[in-house]
Protein backbone atom coordinates (compact mmCIF):
# COMPACT_ATOMS: atom_id res chain seq x y z
CA UNK A 1 0.00 0.00 0.00
CA UNK A 2 1.35 3.39 -1.03
CA UNK A 3 1.39 5.43 2.18
CA UNK A 4 1.90 8.76 0.48
CA UNK A 5 -1.78 9.65 0.73
CA UNK A 6 -1.80 9.48 4.52
CA UNK A 7 0.32 10.22 7.55
CA UNK A 8 -0.19 8.05 10.62
CA UNK A 9 -0.38 10.27 13.67
CA UNK A 10 -2.25 10.94 16.90
CA UNK A 11 -5.91 12.04 16.84
CA UNK A 12 -4.90 15.25 18.60
CA UNK A 13 -2.85 16.23 15.54
CA UNK A 14 -6.15 16.16 13.66
CA UNK A 15 -7.92 18.10 16.43
CA UNK A 16 -9.74 15.04 17.81
CA UNK A 17 -9.30 13.80 21.36
CA UNK A 18 -8.00 10.23 21.73
CA UNK A 19 -10.55 9.66 24.50
CA UNK A 20 -13.37 10.12 21.98
CA UNK A 21 -12.12 7.30 19.79
CA UNK A 22 -11.54 5.09 22.84
CA UNK A 23 -15.18 5.70 23.82
CA UNK A 24 -16.29 4.79 20.29
CA UNK A 25 -14.39 1.49 20.30
CA UNK A 26 -15.49 0.64 23.84
CA UNK A 27 -19.13 1.39 23.08
CA UNK A 28 -19.17 -1.01 20.13
CA UNK A 29 -17.58 -3.69 22.30
CA UNK A 30 -20.10 -3.09 25.09
CA UNK A 31 -22.95 -3.34 22.58
CA UNK A 32 -21.40 -6.59 21.28
CA UNK A 33 -21.11 -5.48 17.67
CA UNK A 34 -18.71 -7.80 15.84
CA UNK A 35 -16.25 -5.35 14.33
CA UNK A 36 -13.48 -6.52 12.00
CA UNK A 37 -11.65 -3.23 11.43
CA UNK A 38 -11.90 0.49 12.21
CA UNK A 39 -9.94 3.18 10.38
CA UNK A 40 -10.40 6.92 10.91
CA UNK A 41 -8.78 9.56 8.74
CA UNK A 42 -8.92 13.34 8.85
CA UNK A 43 -7.31 15.22 6.01
CA UNK A 44 -4.32 13.09 5.16
CA UNK A 45 -3.88 11.97 8.78
CA UNK A 46 -4.69 8.36 9.67
CA UNK A 47 -5.56 8.70 13.36
CA UNK A 48 -6.98 5.27 14.16
CA UNK A 49 -6.22 1.85 12.71
CA UNK A 50 -7.63 -1.17 14.53
CA UNK A 51 -8.06 -4.76 13.34
CA UNK A 52 -9.93 -7.41 15.25
CA UNK A 53 -8.03 -10.68 15.42
CA UNK A 54 -8.14 -12.93 13.36
CA UNK A 55 -8.64 -10.08 10.86
CA UNK A 56 -5.65 -7.88 10.09
CA UNK A 57 -4.46 -5.32 7.56
CA UNK A 58 -3.67 -8.11 5.10
CA UNK A 59 -7.09 -9.77 5.23
CA UNK A 60 -9.13 -9.41 2.07
CA UNK A 61 -12.67 -8.64 3.19
CA UNK A 62 -16.02 -8.93 1.44
CA UNK A 63 -17.27 -5.39 0.89
CA UNK A 64 -20.76 -6.27 -0.34
CA UNK A 65 -22.66 -3.22 -1.67
CA UNK A 66 -19.68 -0.90 -1.29
CA UNK A 67 -19.00 -2.43 -4.71
CA UNK A 68 -21.88 -0.35 -6.10
CA UNK A 69 -19.98 2.87 -5.38
CA UNK A 70 -16.96 1.43 -7.18
CA UNK A 71 -19.17 0.68 -10.20
CA UNK A 72 -20.30 4.30 -10.10
CA UNK A 73 -16.68 5.47 -10.22
CA UNK A 74 -16.04 3.31 -13.29
CA UNK A 75 -19.21 4.54 -15.01
CA UNK A 76 -18.15 8.13 -14.32
CA UNK A 77 -14.76 7.48 -15.89
CA UNK A 78 -16.36 6.00 -19.02
CA UNK A 79 -18.71 8.98 -19.30
CA UNK A 80 -15.83 11.43 -18.88
CA UNK A 81 -13.99 9.71 -21.73
CA UNK A 82 -17.07 9.94 -23.95
CA UNK A 83 -17.49 6.18 -24.17
CA UNK A 84 -21.04 6.24 -22.76
CA UNK A 85 -23.85 8.75 -22.42
CA UNK A 86 -25.47 8.76 -18.98
CA UNK A 87 -28.75 9.90 -20.51
CA UNK A 88 -28.86 7.16 -23.13
CA UNK A 89 -31.13 4.14 -22.76
CA UNK A 90 -29.38 1.15 -21.24
CA UNK A 91 -30.96 -0.98 -23.98
CA UNK A 92 -28.71 0.80 -26.51
CA UNK A 93 -25.69 -0.99 -25.05
CA UNK A 94 -27.20 -4.48 -24.80
CA UNK A 95 -29.05 -5.17 -28.06
CA UNK A 96 -28.20 -8.86 -27.72
CA UNK A 97 -30.75 -9.18 -24.91
CA UNK A 98 -33.71 -7.80 -26.84
CA UNK A 99 -36.61 -10.29 -26.72
CA UNK A 100 -38.35 -11.33 -29.93
CA UNK A 101 -41.23 -8.97 -29.23
CA UNK A 102 -38.90 -6.10 -28.28
CA UNK A 103 -37.78 -4.48 -25.05
CA UNK A 104 -40.42 -3.41 -22.56
CA UNK A 105 -41.22 0.31 -23.07
CA UNK A 106 -40.17 1.18 -19.51
CA UNK A 107 -36.79 -0.45 -20.14
CA UNK A 108 -36.30 1.55 -23.32
CA UNK A 109 -37.01 4.64 -21.22
CA UNK A 110 -34.45 3.63 -18.57
CA UNK A 111 -31.20 5.60 -18.72
CA UNK A 112 -27.86 4.85 -17.11
CA UNK A 113 -28.50 7.88 -14.91
CA UNK A 114 -31.73 6.26 -13.68
CA UNK A 115 -29.79 3.14 -12.79
CA UNK A 116 -27.12 5.12 -10.97
CA UNK A 117 -29.74 6.79 -8.76
CA UNK A 118 -31.65 3.53 -8.14
CA UNK A 119 -34.75 4.90 -9.84
CA UNK A 120 -34.96 1.89 -12.12
CA UNK A 121 -38.19 0.32 -13.43
CA UNK A 122 -37.69 -2.82 -11.34
CA UNK A 123 -38.96 -3.12 -7.78
CA UNK A 124 -35.86 -4.96 -6.62
CA UNK A 125 -33.24 -7.32 -7.99
CA UNK A 126 -34.20 -9.20 -11.15
CA UNK A 127 -31.99 -12.27 -10.75
CA UNK A 128 -31.88 -15.12 -8.27
CA UNK A 129 -28.57 -14.86 -6.41
CA UNK A 130 -28.46 -18.65 -6.19
CA UNK A 131 -28.72 -18.95 -9.96
CA UNK A 132 -25.87 -19.62 -12.38
CA UNK A 133 -27.98 -18.18 -15.19
CA UNK A 134 -27.17 -14.91 -16.94
CA UNK A 135 -27.75 -12.24 -14.29
CA UNK A 136 -27.32 -9.41 -16.79
CA UNK A 137 -29.91 -10.78 -19.20
CA UNK A 138 -32.54 -10.99 -16.45
CA UNK A 139 -32.58 -7.19 -16.21
CA UNK A 140 -33.84 -6.95 -19.79
CA UNK A 141 -36.26 -9.88 -19.80
CA UNK A 142 -38.08 -9.42 -16.49
CA UNK A 143 -41.19 -7.26 -16.77
CA UNK A 144 -40.74 -3.83 -15.13
CA UNK A 145 -43.07 -2.80 -12.34
CA UNK A 146 -43.16 0.98 -12.85
CA UNK A 147 -41.79 3.90 -14.83
CA UNK A 148 -38.06 4.67 -14.39
CA UNK A 149 -36.73 7.94 -13.01
CA UNK A 150 -39.50 8.15 -10.43
CA UNK A 151 -39.21 6.04 -7.26
CA UNK A 152 -36.09 4.94 -5.37
CA UNK A 153 -36.00 1.15 -5.43
CA UNK A 154 -32.87 -0.65 -4.30
CA UNK A 155 -32.01 -2.74 -7.35
CA UNK A 156 -28.75 -4.67 -7.15
CA UNK A 157 -29.28 -5.95 -10.69
CA UNK A 158 -28.92 -2.38 -12.00
CA UNK A 159 -25.46 -2.16 -10.42
CA UNK A 160 -24.58 -5.55 -11.86
CA UNK A 161 -25.65 -4.51 -15.36
CA UNK A 162 -23.52 -1.37 -15.11
CA UNK A 163 -20.53 -3.52 -14.11
CA UNK A 164 -21.26 -5.72 -17.13
CA UNK A 165 -21.35 -2.57 -19.27
CA UNK A 166 -17.92 -1.48 -18.02
CA UNK A 167 -16.46 -4.90 -18.75
CA UNK A 168 -18.15 -5.20 -22.15
CA UNK A 169 -16.86 -1.83 -23.37
CA UNK A 170 -13.34 -2.02 -21.93
CA UNK A 171 -12.55 -5.72 -22.20
CA UNK A 172 -11.26 -5.54 -18.63
CA UNK A 173 -12.65 -6.57 -15.28
CA UNK A 174 -14.27 -3.81 -13.23
CA UNK A 175 -11.30 -3.36 -10.89
CA UNK A 176 -8.68 -3.78 -13.62
CA UNK A 177 -10.33 -0.99 -15.59
CA UNK A 178 -10.10 1.32 -12.59
CA UNK A 179 -6.50 0.26 -12.11
CA UNK A 180 -5.77 1.52 -15.62
CA UNK A 181 -7.31 4.86 -14.62
CA UNK A 182 -4.70 5.23 -11.89
CA UNK A 183 -5.78 3.25 -8.83
CA UNK A 184 -2.64 1.12 -8.91
CA UNK A 185 -0.47 4.22 -9.13
CA UNK A 186 -1.86 5.56 -5.85
CA UNK A 187 -1.71 2.29 -3.95
CA UNK A 188 -4.86 0.24 -4.57
CA UNK A 189 -3.86 -3.38 -4.01
CA UNK A 190 -3.20 -5.91 -6.75
CA UNK A 191 -4.76 -8.63 -4.60
CA UNK A 192 -8.27 -7.17 -4.51
CA UNK A 193 -10.81 -8.75 -6.85
CA UNK A 194 -14.51 -9.16 -7.55
CA UNK A 195 -16.43 -12.39 -7.21
CA UNK A 196 -18.11 -13.14 -10.55
CA UNK A 197 -21.51 -14.42 -11.58
CA UNK A 198 -22.02 -17.65 -13.53
CA UNK A 199 -21.09 -15.87 -16.77
CA UNK A 200 -17.82 -14.45 -15.47
CA UNK A 201 -19.08 -10.89 -14.92
CA UNK A 202 -17.93 -9.08 -11.78
CA UNK A 203 -20.75 -8.98 -9.25
CA UNK A 204 -21.19 -5.23 -9.44
CA UNK A 205 -23.74 -5.19 -6.65
CA UNK A 206 -21.80 -6.95 -3.93
CA UNK A 207 -18.72 -8.85 -5.08
CA UNK A 208 -15.62 -6.81 -4.16
CA UNK A 209 -12.98 -8.43 -1.97
CA UNK A 210 -10.47 -5.84 -0.79
CA UNK A 211 -8.31 -4.71 2.10
CA UNK A 212 -9.72 -2.14 4.54
CA UNK A 213 -7.05 0.30 3.35
CA UNK A 214 -8.26 -0.21 -0.23
CA UNK A 215 -11.65 1.00 0.97
CA UNK A 216 -9.97 3.91 2.76
CA UNK A 217 -8.22 4.88 -0.47
CA UNK A 218 -11.51 4.73 -2.41
CA UNK A 219 -13.17 6.87 0.27
CA UNK A 220 -10.32 9.37 0.06
CA UNK A 221 -10.80 9.52 -3.71
CA UNK A 222 -14.52 10.12 -3.22
CA UNK A 223 -14.20 12.83 -0.57
CA UNK A 224 -11.53 14.64 -2.61
CA UNK A 225 -13.59 14.21 -5.79
CA UNK A 226 -11.23 11.98 -7.70
CA UNK A 227 -7.91 13.48 -6.64
CA UNK A 228 -5.23 11.84 -4.54
CA UNK A 229 -1.58 12.82 -4.07
CA UNK A 230 -2.44 15.85 -6.23
CA UNK A 231 -3.22 13.47 -9.10
CA UNK A 232 -6.70 13.64 -10.66
CA UNK A 233 -7.52 9.93 -10.99
CA UNK A 234 -11.27 10.15 -11.58
CA UNK A 235 -13.48 12.96 -12.93
CA UNK A 236 -14.10 15.69 -10.35
CA UNK A 237 -17.37 16.94 -11.79
CA UNK A 238 -18.89 13.47 -11.90
CA UNK A 239 -17.89 12.58 -8.33
CA UNK A 240 -19.28 15.84 -7.00
CA UNK A 241 -22.56 14.92 -8.66
CA UNK A 242 -22.44 11.25 -7.64
CA UNK A 243 -21.93 12.06 -3.95
CA UNK A 244 -24.74 14.61 -3.77
CA UNK A 245 -28.45 14.13 -3.12
CA UNK A 246 -30.43 12.89 -6.11
CA UNK A 247 -33.51 11.09 -4.82
CA UNK A 248 -35.52 10.59 -1.63
CA UNK A 249 -35.38 7.12 -0.09
CA UNK A 250 -37.01 7.53 3.33
CA UNK A 251 -40.06 5.48 2.33
CA UNK A 252 -37.91 2.54 1.20
CA UNK A 253 -35.23 2.76 3.91
CA UNK A 254 -35.14 0.07 6.60
CA UNK A 255 -33.61 2.31 9.27
CA UNK A 256 -32.55 5.92 9.75
CA UNK A 257 -29.19 5.67 7.99
CA UNK A 258 -30.98 4.43 4.85
CA UNK A 259 -33.42 7.36 4.80
CA UNK A 260 -31.13 10.35 4.21
CA UNK A 261 -31.25 10.33 0.40
CA UNK A 262 -29.27 8.70 -2.39
CA UNK A 263 -26.82 9.88 -5.05
CA UNK A 264 -25.25 7.81 -7.82
CA UNK A 265 -24.63 4.53 -5.94
CA UNK A 266 -23.65 6.55 -2.86
CA UNK A 267 -25.86 6.99 0.21
CA UNK A 268 -26.37 10.38 1.82
CA UNK A 269 -25.86 10.79 5.57
CA UNK A 270 -26.55 13.39 8.21
CA UNK A 271 -24.26 16.42 8.46
CA UNK A 272 -23.86 16.81 4.68
CA UNK A 273 -22.01 13.53 4.38
CA UNK A 274 -22.22 10.51 2.13
CA UNK A 275 -21.26 6.89 2.48
CA UNK A 276 -20.23 3.78 0.63
CA UNK A 277 -22.36 1.19 2.35
CA UNK A 278 -22.31 -2.59 2.26
CA UNK A 279 -24.34 -5.13 4.16
CA UNK A 280 -23.29 -6.14 7.68
CA UNK A 281 -21.21 -3.07 8.51
CA UNK A 282 -18.94 -2.49 5.52
CA UNK A 283 -18.85 1.29 5.62
CA UNK A 284 -16.95 4.32 4.42
CA UNK A 285 -18.56 7.41 5.94
CA UNK A 286 -17.29 10.62 4.37
CA UNK A 287 -17.86 14.15 5.69
CA UNK A 288 -16.40 16.72 3.29
CA UNK A 289 -17.19 19.65 5.61
CA UNK A 290 -14.94 18.10 8.27
CA UNK A 291 -12.54 16.32 5.87
CA UNK A 292 -13.29 13.21 7.92
CA UNK A 293 -13.56 9.53 6.94
CA UNK A 294 -14.63 6.49 8.96
CA UNK A 295 -14.01 3.05 7.43
CA UNK A 296 -15.30 -0.12 9.05
CA UNK A 297 -15.58 -3.78 8.21
CA UNK A 298 -17.80 -5.93 10.41
CA UNK A 299 -20.37 -8.70 10.67
CA UNK A 300 -23.72 -7.47 11.94
CA UNK A 301 -25.71 -10.21 10.18
CA UNK A 302 -26.96 -11.61 13.49
CA UNK A 303 -27.89 -8.23 14.94
CA UNK A 304 -30.86 -6.26 13.65
CA UNK A 305 -29.90 -2.61 13.51
CA UNK A 306 -26.19 -3.34 13.86
CA UNK A 307 -25.17 -0.96 11.07
CA UNK A 308 -27.16 1.83 12.70
CA UNK A 309 -25.39 1.06 15.99
CA UNK A 310 -22.00 1.63 14.35
CA UNK A 311 -23.10 4.90 12.76
CA UNK A 312 -24.83 6.18 15.91
CA UNK A 313 -21.80 5.35 18.03
CA UNK A 314 -19.54 7.31 15.69
CA UNK A 315 -21.81 10.35 15.65
CA UNK A 316 -22.31 10.27 19.42
CA UNK A 317 -18.76 9.51 20.52
CA UNK A 318 -16.53 11.10 17.86
CA UNK A 319 -18.25 13.35 15.33
CA UNK A 320 -20.07 15.40 17.97
CA UNK A 321 -16.74 16.37 19.53
CA UNK A 322 -14.81 17.30 16.39
CA UNK A 323 -12.68 20.41 16.91
CA UNK A 324 -13.40 20.67 20.61
CA UNK A 325 -10.65 22.32 22.58
CA UNK A 326 -8.11 19.70 23.56
CA UNK A 327 -4.52 19.31 24.53
CA UNK A 328 -2.35 16.34 23.73
CA UNK A 329 -3.03 13.69 26.37
CA UNK A 330 -0.16 11.24 26.15
CA UNK A 331 -1.77 8.71 28.49
CA UNK A 332 -5.00 8.63 26.47
CA UNK A 333 -3.13 8.34 23.20
CA UNK A 334 -1.02 5.46 24.51
CA UNK A 335 -4.18 3.78 25.78
CA UNK A 336 -5.78 4.17 22.34
CA UNK A 337 -2.69 2.62 20.75
CA UNK A 338 -2.85 -0.30 23.18
CA UNK A 339 -6.56 -0.87 22.55
CA UNK A 340 -6.13 -0.63 18.77
CA UNK A 341 -3.26 -3.11 18.81
CA UNK A 342 -5.17 -5.68 20.87
CA UNK A 343 -8.66 -5.77 19.38
CA UNK A 344 -10.12 -9.21 18.76
CA UNK A 345 -13.41 -10.95 18.17
CA UNK A 346 -14.90 -12.22 21.40
CA UNK A 347 -15.73 -15.93 21.82
CA UNK A 348 -18.80 -17.11 23.67
CA UNK A 349 -18.31 -17.09 27.44
CA UNK A 350 -18.48 -20.49 29.10
CA UNK A 351 -18.64 -21.20 32.84
CA UNK A 352 -19.87 -24.81 32.84
CA UNK A 353 -17.88 -27.96 32.16
CA UNK A 354 -19.62 -31.02 30.71
CA UNK A 355 -17.72 -33.89 29.13
CA UNK A 356 -19.62 -35.71 26.41
CA UNK A 357 -18.98 -38.12 23.55
CA UNK A 358 -22.14 -39.47 21.99
CA UNK A 359 -23.57 -40.17 18.53
CA UNK A 360 -27.22 -39.46 17.72
CA UNK A 361 -29.37 -40.77 14.85
CA UNK A 362 -32.04 -38.48 13.42
CA UNK A 363 -35.49 -38.86 11.87
CA UNK A 364 -35.44 -38.63 8.07
CA UNK A 365 -37.82 -35.68 7.74
CA UNK A 366 -35.77 -33.08 9.66
CA UNK A 367 -35.29 -29.70 7.95
CA UNK A 368 -31.52 -29.78 8.55
CA UNK A 369 -31.35 -33.01 6.50
CA UNK A 370 -29.02 -34.52 9.12
CA UNK A 371 -28.71 -38.30 9.37
CA UNK A 372 -26.44 -38.50 12.41
CA UNK A 373 -24.36 -36.28 14.67
CA UNK A 374 -21.49 -37.07 17.01
CA UNK A 375 -21.02 -34.49 19.76
CA UNK A 376 -17.75 -34.39 21.68
CA UNK A 377 -16.99 -31.89 24.45
CA UNK A 378 -14.18 -31.53 26.96
CA UNK A 379 -13.01 -28.84 29.36
CA UNK A 380 -11.34 -26.76 26.62
CA UNK A 381 -13.73 -27.25 23.70
CA UNK A 382 -15.15 -29.85 21.40
CA UNK A 383 -16.35 -30.75 17.95
CA UNK A 384 -19.53 -31.57 16.11
CA UNK A 385 -19.27 -34.30 13.47
CA UNK A 386 -22.42 -34.34 11.38
CA UNK A 387 -23.58 -36.09 8.23
CA UNK A 388 -26.03 -34.23 6.03
CA UNK A 389 -26.99 -34.10 2.36
CA UNK A 390 -23.58 -32.62 1.49
CA UNK A 391 -21.56 -35.30 3.24
CA UNK A 392 -19.62 -35.19 6.49
CA UNK A 393 -18.72 -31.92 8.23
CA UNK A 394 -16.60 -31.34 11.33
CA UNK A 395 -17.16 -28.14 13.31
CA UNK A 396 -14.45 -27.59 15.93
CA UNK A 397 -15.01 -25.06 18.69
CA UNK A 398 -13.31 -23.76 21.81
CA UNK A 399 -14.69 -22.81 25.20
CA UNK A 400 -13.72 -19.19 25.97
CA UNK A 401 -11.57 -19.33 22.84
CA UNK A 402 -11.83 -19.90 19.11
CA UNK A 403 -10.82 -22.91 17.06
CA UNK A 404 -10.55 -22.57 13.30
CA UNK A 405 -11.79 -24.88 10.59
CA UNK A 406 -13.39 -25.00 7.17
CA UNK A 407 -16.90 -25.70 5.91
CA UNK A 408 -15.70 -28.11 3.25
CA UNK A 409 -18.74 -27.96 0.96
CA UNK A 410 -18.23 -24.21 0.46
CA UNK A 411 -14.48 -24.13 1.13
CA UNK A 412 -15.32 -21.43 3.66
CA UNK A 413 -13.01 -20.84 6.66
CA UNK A 414 -14.48 -20.19 10.08
CA UNK A 415 -13.57 -19.65 13.71
CA UNK A 416 -15.93 -21.15 16.28
CA UNK A 417 -16.59 -21.03 20.00
CA UNK A 418 -19.13 -22.71 22.24
CA UNK A 419 -20.75 -22.45 25.64
CA UNK A 420 -23.03 -24.43 27.91
CA UNK A 421 -26.06 -22.21 28.51
CA UNK A 422 -26.92 -24.76 31.20
CA UNK A 423 -25.97 -28.40 31.80
CA UNK A 424 -28.49 -29.54 29.19
CA UNK A 425 -27.99 -26.88 26.50
CA UNK A 426 -24.93 -26.49 24.29
CA UNK A 427 -24.54 -23.52 21.92
CA UNK A 428 -21.93 -23.42 19.14
CA UNK A 429 -21.30 -20.33 17.01
CA UNK A 430 -19.12 -20.35 13.89
CA UNK A 431 -18.03 -16.98 12.47
CA UNK A 432 -17.53 -17.24 8.70
CA UNK A 433 -14.42 -15.67 7.19
CA UNK A 434 -13.58 -14.91 3.57
CA UNK A 435 -15.99 -14.46 0.67
CA UNK A 436 -18.83 -15.47 2.97
CA UNK A 437 -19.63 -13.21 5.92
CA UNK A 438 -22.11 -14.37 8.54
CA UNK A 439 -22.54 -16.98 11.23
CA UNK A 440 -23.79 -20.51 11.75
CA UNK A 441 -25.30 -20.81 15.23
CA UNK A 442 -26.42 -24.19 16.57
CA UNK A 443 -28.22 -25.06 19.82
CA UNK A 444 -28.29 -28.62 21.16
CA UNK A 445 -30.92 -29.36 23.81
CA UNK A 446 -30.34 -32.67 25.62
CA UNK A 447 -33.24 -34.52 27.25
CA UNK A 448 -33.19 -36.99 30.15
CA UNK A 449 -34.40 -39.79 27.85
CA UNK A 450 -31.14 -39.52 25.86
CA UNK A 451 -32.54 -37.62 22.87
CA UNK A 452 -31.27 -34.32 21.50
CA UNK A 453 -33.10 -31.55 19.65
CA UNK A 454 -31.08 -29.29 17.37
CA UNK A 455 -32.01 -25.80 16.30
CA UNK A 456 -29.69 -24.10 13.84
CA UNK A 457 -29.75 -20.78 12.05
CA UNK A 458 -27.45 -19.16 9.53
CA UNK A 459 -26.99 -15.46 8.90
CA UNK A 460 -24.97 -15.69 5.67
CA UNK A 461 -26.90 -14.02 2.86
CA UNK A 462 -27.15 -16.79 0.25
CA UNK A 463 -25.45 -20.06 1.20
CA UNK A 464 -25.60 -22.43 4.20
CA UNK A 465 -29.37 -23.01 3.97
CA UNK A 466 -28.79 -26.56 5.25
CA UNK A 467 -27.91 -24.99 8.60
CA UNK A 468 -31.32 -23.41 9.05
CA UNK A 469 -34.03 -25.34 10.86
CA UNK A 470 -34.68 -28.14 13.38
CA UNK A 471 -33.67 -31.77 13.77
CA UNK A 472 -34.90 -34.31 16.34
CA UNK A 473 -32.95 -37.43 17.22
CA UNK A 474 -34.61 -40.85 17.34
Amino acid sequence: MNKSFYEKTSPENANINSKRIINFINRLEKEEVDMHSILIMRGNKLICEAYYNPFNSNTLHRMFSVTKSVVSMAIGALAEDGVIDLDASITKYFPEYEPEDGFYPYLIETTIRDMLSMTTPHNGTTFDKHSKNNWTESYFTKKPTHRPGTIFSYDTSASHVMAALVEKLTGLSLLDYLRTKGLTKVGFSNESYCITDGCGVSQGGSGMMAYPKDLLLLAKLAIDYGKIDNIQILPEKYLREATSYKVANFVKGSFLAEMQGYGYQFWMTKNNGFMMYGMAGQLALCFPDKDLILVTTADTTDRKGGVQQIIDAFFDEVYSYIDEENEFDKDSYLKLCEISDNCSLKPLKNNISVELDKTYEFFDDNSLEISNVRIITSVSGGKIILDNTYGSQIIKFGFNSFLDGNFSHYDCPYIASGCWADKNTLVVKANLIGECIGKVIMQFSFKKDGAVTIFSRKTEEILFSEYSGFAQSN
